[in-house]
């Protein structure tokens, strides 16, 4: 099997579509094969979030996710994104994705992993912010599709000493 690049761009767009079309073409210049980005909706972050006014920024409309999509094409990339919760995935669905990926704070929902194994073929899982109990009974859910376990550290930008690389051996 080939190794998958996949590059990060998530909110690094800074709400700003043409910021965003231009990180999907330097990904794609650089090699990359798959571009990630972040479908959340601001309504659904609590009001007491001390960010939810930039995760108001940051998301992502419907039309913002189809301009992605086409650029995806254009650059030859595959469009990759993650589900923050159930609402949403009606949507994302919409759009013929195949494959999606469930973020580490939400490994422990089983609701949204129950639901994204009936829509998507294949299901990315961050780790980061996750045990190894938590990991374990994810992938019990997730177990009649495809998944892909994804060694993540949630630190921005992370720290060599912290990338706990020995990890992916195990």
């Amino acid at each position: 099997m080939k190794t998958k690049i996949i590059a990060e761009i998530a909110s690094s767009h800074n709400g700003d579509m043409e910021l965003a079309k231009a990180m999907i073409r330097a990904a794609a210049d650089a090699g990359a094969d798959i571009v990630k980005f972040q479908s959340w909706q601001a309504k659904n972050v609590a009001d007491t979030d001390p960010d939810k006014k930039r995760y108001e920024k940051l998301e992502l409309s419907d039309d913002d996710h189809l301009v992605l999509i086409e650029e995806c094409k254009k650059a030859g990339v595959e469009f990759l994104t993650t589900c923050f919760d159930i609402e949403r995935i009606p949507f994302l669905k919409s759009l013929n994705l195949k494959k999606i990926k469930v973020p580490s704070v939400n490994l422990k929902e089983p609701k949204l992993l129950e639901a994204l194994a009936k829509n998507f073929e294949h299901i990315f899982i961050a780790t980061g912010m996750s045990n190894a109990e938590e990991i374990e009974n994810a992938i019990k859910i997730l177990s009649k599709v495809k998944y892909t376990i994804m060694h993540c550290v949630s630190i921005y930008p992370t720290p060599l000493e912290k990338a706990n690389l020995k990890k992916l051996n195990g």
